[in-house]
């Protein structure tokens, strides 16, 4: 970013000033991981809103789906499915800390 600014003359994207590593999907890519959707839900709450909507629907749907999610973690070793709702209530509280927002 810092080349970007100052030897290139170009003003970098959006997201990378937000602190995103990525600069695509808006915040809302099927591949981020859980610190990437708290900042969506921060920055982005209508992005992470229709994302978060999506996958509750495609879990209703059943089969397949019904035990997956955007986002996972690992627990006791153990892949869990973790859906942007959990997101939303046990990361989101806890942002600025999570993200290293606060001076």
């Amino acid at each position: 970013m810092q080349v970007c600014e100052d030897e290139l003359g170009i003003d970098p994207p959006l997201l990378y000033k937000l602190g995103y590593d990525f600069n695509n999907c808006g915040g809302g890519c099927c591949r981020s991981g859980i610190k990437a959707w708290t900042r969506t839900a921060l920055f982005f709450p209508t992005v992470f809103a229709r994302r978060s909507e999506w996958e509750q629907a495609e879990r209703a749907l059943g089969g397949a789906r019904a035990n997956r999610s955007f986002a996972a973690r690992t627990r006791n070793g153990e892949k869990q499915a973790l859906t942007l709702q959990q997101i939303q209530q046990e990361y989101v509280p806890n942002a600025p800390s999570l993200l290293k927002l606060e001076p």
